[in-house]
């Protein structure tokens, strides 16, 4: 328990410990206040205030509970909604495929369009992933409508003096990131550089930007629909805020193994079936190809960036991070090229597929929780 006096004068501030018999304002079950002179009196109970740290909070914070609920309130509505928002988009995704896909070939053959040929030369299965974000981005304000986010501020993404800050440390620390794996992998002769275009100031500045563009719109969608909205559901749903943030971690992780390459070149052309086979090979891909240290990799990742969250109230730390995370990459793979499948601990081009990445994440969690501060905004709950 804490007390705050407040004098008038903003200056002689100052915390103090102890009990009161000043009661709680209305609306207000975690704070009490009351003057002597002309001191005001402000306690605050900061048991009520769930802290990360390395231990499990003690209680949940109201701010991510979804559906208007109270804090010590749950619902397990949300995860029917999650359900139902992941497998419909599969199903829009399957059916729509090849209508689409046909119709882009259309476009590209007929009017001679430089767009709808660059869309065909991506794989059909990186095509229905495209897809089945659609409905998702297109439903979203239904979605917030349902979860009680009546604004973007109400996702985390809150306009605040922090909003700069928290986006350049956290995309430094991105590109940082890759940086020091990428060092490594030509160190020990893993990787070297290899430009995949002849190397001239103009193509420099080409792929920076087109990285950049598609790191910002891809790290801000994923933090919205994960951080924003999955793991908010999650937290809604139990009582224990760790378990939420694993749980929508590990499903961050699982999102990640999709199609199988391997299955993928047996389909051939695109047929009317295709897109239900994309679906299916969506939902079980992961047991096919997978690997544990790219599963362990992908889940730290969704730990840091679900903490990121959590510590902060903000989607912009995440966003940040995610966003330097991306373009490090990209960046990455227009400029080395590896010597084969060599993953061990630096890892392939992949990059999540070694060692380094996991302890490198490993690390970002730990220094998440322990030094990063509780609140930067008055986060506006669902």
């Amino acid at each position: 328990m804490s007390v705050a006096l407040r004098p008038d004068t903003p200056k002689r501030t100052r915390q103090i410990s102890g009990a009161t018999g000043l009661s709680p304002p209305v609306g207000h079950d975690d704070c009490a206040s009351g003057s002597y002179g002309d001191t005001t009196i402000l306690i605050t109970d900061r048991m009520t205030q769930p802290r990360l740290g390395f231990s499990v909070p003690r209680a949940r914070d109201r701010r991510f509970v979804l559906f208007g609920l109270e804090g010590n309130e749950t619902s397990w509505r949300g995860l029917g909604l999650f359900a139902f928002v992941f497998f419909g988009s599969l199903v829009l995704a399957g059916a729509a495929l090849p209508v689409i896909y046909w119709a882009v070939q259309w476009v590209a053959t007929e009017l001679d369009s430089g767009l709808a040929r660059s869309l065909l030369r991506n794989r059909v299965d990186k095509f229905f992933d495209f897809l089945r974000w659609v409905p998702v981005l297109v439903g979203l304000p239904w979605i917030m409508w349902l979860c009680h986010c009546w604004s973007f501020s109400a996702l985390g993404l809150a306009r605040t003096g922090h909003i700069r800050f928290a986006l350049t440390w956290g995309f430094a620390a991105g590109v940082v990131l890759i940086a020091l794996v990428a060092a490594g992998q030509m160190t020990f002769g893993t990787a070297a550089i290899r430009p995949r275009a002849e190397l001239s100031p103009l193509q420099v500045v080409k792929w920076v930007t087109t990285s950049f563009a598609i790191a910002i719109i891809v790290s801000t969608i994923e933090e919205i629909v994960f951080r924003g909205l999955i793991l908010r559901l999650f937290y809604t749903s139990t009582r224990y805020p760790w378990l939420a943030l694993t749980l929508s971690a590990a499903f961050f992780a699982y999102t990640h193994f999709k199609i199988p390459p391997s299955e993928w070149t047996r389909v051939g052309s695109v047929h009317w079936d295709t897109g239900w086979l994309a679906a299916y090979w969506m939902l079980i891909g992961i047991s096919v190809e997978f690997e544990l240290n790219r599963f362990i990799a992908l889940w730290l990742l969704g730990m840091v960036l679900g903490t990121l969250m959590l510590r902060t109230g903000s989607l912009w730390p995440g966003i940040g991070l995610h966003g330097g995370l991306v373009f490090g990459m990209l960046l990455y793979h227009d400029l080395l090229h590896d010597f084969g499948p060599i993953a061990g601990f630096w890892g392939s081009t992949a990059l999540i597929d070694g060692w380094a990445v996991v302890f490198a994440l490993a690390l970002l969690f730990f220094v998440a929780l322990a030094k990063l501060p509780f609140s930067w905004t008055n986060f506006s709950p669902g």
